[in-house]
């Protein structure tokens, strides 16, 4: 039996018991402890408009391959564009567009900002009330933290394997203050894949996702949960933060991804002083049984540190990949990526990166440049 297959799901999982799930631990949640929970908006002015703005230039060369076909480059823009708009203290409405290519790179091909396009990855109206967050409409349930919290330019690039995004449904937020274990924020979601016109992209078209493309989580039903656990200040060392979670993806429709999903993740992260020296490190181990749908079972390790040295900073990730292939060789994939950097005038960073990437037992050298701002505007400010 494999790791995964302690977990594993044959059966099918009615949607109706996945919404009693949500509706249970999100109530257990919201009830163990009534008199910890913070709030969230209360002290904030509102009405509001808060923005945040995230823009990337920079590019990426695959100077050395053993397959001729990945010695490409690419140089292009990443944007990211997210607004909330808060009516009052408990309601608001919150959107996310993204621009950047849309469309893989062809193999031998030097591309320069080519196939860009803008789509919409969140799209949702949101709850508060005394630590406790509803999410409605379209969204990224939580799974994970190293597709996000990797150091170095290309240290998220295998743990975005299994990043959930441009999902709809229903997610529910409980945060406790103060506990033995730290401050917690629990989430439970259920959802499935957007297939409706939301995930349409312009200027460049990325093609229109429907139900028939199939895979685990592509339902129409809300019969897909992730259930995530969040701390920090574990057992009252503020250095320590910590992430558990569990996700369920249904089969599709097709008889190409004939099975359903099932994945647990466990992270820790946080900060090491040695001296005047502040490192920040990352740990993360994830397994999923019948990946989007397939006979094929995976599983990712990833390990991160970075620190700073004034304007500099120094970063440095591996990941492991192993991939169990049910009809084939199995995978053993390996990423291993540093990078370097300084902060610039007016807000402005610049980093430089290299990679080894060890893909279905071929080996490819990459190095990269970034240059990236971050803006935040709030009309209560």
């Amino acid at each position: 039996m494999t790791i995964t297959g302690i977990f594993s799901c044959r059966e099918k999982v009615p949607s109706n018991s996945l919404f009693n799930i949500f509706f249970a631990s999100t109530a257990i949640a919201f009830f163990l402890c009534p008199t910890q929970r913070a709030a969230l908006a209360e002290d904030l002015n509102h009405p509001r408009i808060e923005v945040d703005l995230g823009v990337e230039a920079g590019g990426d060369y695959t100077f050395r391959s053993e397959d001729s076909a990945a010695e490409v480059s690419d140089v292009y823009p990443t944007i990211n564009l997210g607004i909330g708009l808060h009516a009052n203290q408990y309601f608001s409405l919150h959107g996310a567009f993204v621009l950047e290519p849309v469309i893989d790179i062809e193999p031998r091909t030097h591309r320069y900002f080519k196939h860009l396009g803008v789509y919409l990855e969140e799209a949702n109206v949101q709850f508060y009330s005394n630590g406790f967050r509803l999410t409605a409409g379209k969204f990224n349930p939580s799974f994970g933290m190293a597709w996000e919290r990797a150091p170095s330019i290309y240290g998220a690039d295998f743990a975005k394997d299994y990043q959930l995004t441009e999902q709809i449904g229903l997610a529910g937020e409980i945060t406790l203050q103060r506990n033995p274990f730290g401050k917690m924020a629990f989430t439970t979601a259920i959802f499935f894949d957007d297939t409706t016109d939301l995930n349409r992209s312009f200027i460049t078209k990325r093609g229109h996702a429907t139900l028939f493309n199939g895979g685990a989580g592509n339902t129409e039903k809300l019969n897909n949960i992730s259930l995530t656990l969040d701390g920090e200040a574990f057992l009252g060392m503020d250095n320590l933060n910590y992430h558990l979670g569990y996700r369920f993806r249904s089969k599709g429709e097709t008889s190409q991804y004939p099975h359903d999903e099932n994945g647990l993740v466990a992270g820790l992260y946080g900060m090491l002083k040695l001296d005047d020296r502040e490192i920040e490190w990352i740990g993360e181990f994830t397994t999923i049984n019948n990946v989007s749908g397939s006979s094929n079972n995976a599983y990712w390790f990833t390990l991160g540190a970075s620190t700073q040295y004034g304007v500099y900073n120094v970063a440095a990730s591996y990941t492991g990949r192993w991939i169990d292939v049910e009809s084939g060789r199995d995978l053993n994939d390996t990423l291993l990526s540093f990078s370097a950097g300084r902060e610039l005038d007016r807000g402005w960073s610049a980093d430089l990166g290299y990679k080894y990437e060890r893909l279905s037992y071929t080996n490819n050298h990459t190095i990269g440049l970034r240059f990236s701002k971050s803006l935040e505007y709030n009309s209560a400010e």
